[in-house]
């Protein structure tokens, strides 16, 4: 036994241990350290005393104990570092880790167990670092993952398994990086990918199979992010199903997409990123959808939908992705269903080159409400006249929108393009006449309104007012659609009706022709909610219960 000289019995009482220093006549000491609430013994070992610090400094043997009594650690230490093999042990007995430490750090090979005795991993060190082969294994015993590490970093072969051994993943790591080919498989032992690194990033060929073997995707990787050339996607029944070609990471080429029959549903075309040139879309019958083309990521030029029935849907053309001239839908059968013109995605809105032809209903109606513009251009040739008792314009009114200066009538500054207000019913129909159409009759405005289908409101079935998106579709009563009253006609094409027709819903009432010519109010305004948009809806001005105001009231033609 080693003697240090100064060694002398004592007893302290160290961090809530009772540590009692046993021995007289020796220099290393046994040291005991009690259990502060059990009285049990914690741990023994021996040490001896420097001189320097009160501390006692560790050498020889050392045990510690669980609280009933069992060894839970064994080591040494030597000069007050740890030393040698040591041993965790869990309170059954069976060995939780073990291993050998040189100077305080790992050296060669540490194991860890369960408590019911399997290996739960294996470690090797070299002073300290990583070094040599590491495994882990599963609950049963099996191993889990094998990896090897030089000077800390991962180097060489990595493979993963399943329970049922089988590999799961495998590839080699270079300087703790991912490099060269790496595999992953399915439980059944089936490739599911390969892929390529470089020095830890994704760098050319990978490939993607299916749980039966098929190709599903391959392309190339350059730098981990810019995908090269081509990428392909399988159906399960190992038929194309898309092919995409990229150019450092972007979409460039043609692009084709794949019923699971093998019949075509698409073709895109793409130029550094961005949709340019023909597209085309199919039904699964073979049949065209749709065809048109892109530049620059903006619908530009001739575009025409199908039925599938072989029959135009839709056609026009668009010019850097917004509607340019003349465009047409058309029922299955063949018939117009609506047109109108476009200039810079919005229909014209000049008299006489805006009206729809309703269907077969056999009349047409203005697409768009008459605007203030207009109605100083009728007020300028016939003047405001009086008919039975009432002005065409209510000029008096704060909310007309059109003023007369020096005898002649304009629109006041900013509303030349918003419907007209203030205008009586027989102002309204003597407009019309003066520009050869008439006022439509109530089944007329309803039929332009729901359509075919006998819709609701002009753009659906469903509309609440708490809905954010249908201040999308029309002017109603608050300022969350951007308008506190009037807003420019045409200013909500999403809330067109199925006839193509604006603004049927809010903005402003408009005047129709009721039963044996009586005047009845349609469509709602900028001052109601839901209930007075509806298609079906009517109101009697000349009823007590009648929500008309002359500020919310406009109208358009019909012929």
């Amino acid at each position: 036994m080693w003697f240090h000289p100064q060694a002398r019995p004592f007893c302290v009482l160290l961090a809530g241990w009772v540590i009692a220093l046993i021995g007289c006549a020796s220099h290393i000491e046994i040291i005991r350290e009690i259990q502060p609430h059990t009285g049990t013994l914690a741990a023994q070992y021996e040490a001896y005393r420097d001189g320097k610090t009160d501390d006692p400094v560790r050498h020889g043997y050392y045990r510690a104990y669980h609280e009933d009594g069992t060894v839970k650690r064994v080591g040494q230490y030597r000069d007050g570092t740890m030393v040698g093999e040591w041993r965790d042990v869990y309170d059954n007995g069976q060995t939780r880790k073990a291993g050998v430490l040189r100077d305080g750090e790992e050296d060669g090979t540490w194991v860890a167990y369960r408590r019911n005795g399997r290996i739960r991993w294996e470690r090797t060190y070299k002073d300290g670092k990583k070094d040599g082969r590491w495994a882990y294994y599963f609950d049963g015993g099996e191993l889990r993952r094998e990896e090897n590490y030089r000077g800390d970093r991962k180097n060489g072969r990595f493979i993963s398994y399943y329970e049922n051994g089988r590999s799961e993943e495998e590839g080699f790591f270079q300087d703790g990086r991912r490099h060269g080919a790496w595999r992953q498989y399915g439980a059944t032992g089936r490739l599911l990918s390969e892929e390529q690194y470089v020095d830890g990033v994704r760098d050319g060929k990978w490939i993607w199979y299916d749980e039966d073997g098929n190709i599903v995707a391959d392309g190339f990787y350059a730098d981990d992010e810019a995908w090269n050339g081509r990428f392909i996607e399988r159906h399960k029944n190992g038929r194309l199903r898309h092919a995409e070609s990229y150019r450092d990471g972007l979409m460039d080429g043609k692009w084709v997409l794949y019923y699971e029959s093998g019949r075509l549903e698409e073709e895109r075309n793409y130029e550094a990123g961005t949709l340019h040139g023909l597209w085309i879309g199919w039904y699964p019958s073979g049949q065209t959808s749709y065809s048109g083309s892109y530049r620059g990521d903006r619908k530009h030029g001739k575009w025409t939908d199908w039925f599938e029935n072989g029959q135009v849907s839709y056609e026009g053309h668009y010019k850097d992705g917004k509607k340019d001239g003349l465009w047409i839908s058309y029922y299955e059968n063949g018939r117009i269903h609506s047109e109108g013109m476009f200039e810079d995605g919005r229909l014209n809105e000049r008299a006489g080159d805006d009206m729809v032809v309703i269907g077969d209903a056999g009349f047409r109606l203005d697409s768009l409400e008459v605007t203030n513009q207009q109605v100083a251009a009728f007020l300028n040739e016939v003047g405001n006249l009086r008919i039975r008792g009432a002005s065409l314009v209510e000029m008096n009114s704060a909310h007309v929108g059109i003023e007369q200066v020096d005898g002649l009538f304009q629109p006041k500054e900013g509303l030349a393009d918003h419907p007209a207000v203030e205008v009586s019913f027989e102002g309204a129909r003597a407009c019309c006449e003066w520009a050869g159409r008439r006022l439509p009759t109530e089944a007329e405005w309803q039929f332009a309104c729901e359509g075919p289908e006998k819709l609701a409101y002009p753009w659906g079935n469903h509309f609440r007012v708490a809905d954010p998106d249908i201040h999308k579709l029309a002017n109603i009563v608050g300022d969350a659609d951007g308008f506190v009253k009037t807003a420019p006609v045409g200013s909500f094409p999403d809330g067109r009706s199925p006839h193509g027709v604006l603004d049927m819903g809010g903005n402003v009432w408009e005047w129709t022709t009721g039963p044996g010519g009586k005047p009845m109010l349609r469509g709602g305004s900028w001052s109601n909610g839901n209930a007075h948009m509806r298609c079906a809806r009517s109101d009697d001005p000349s009823s007590s219960h009648s929500y008309f105001k002359g500020s919310s009231v406009g109208f358009r033609c019909a012929e």
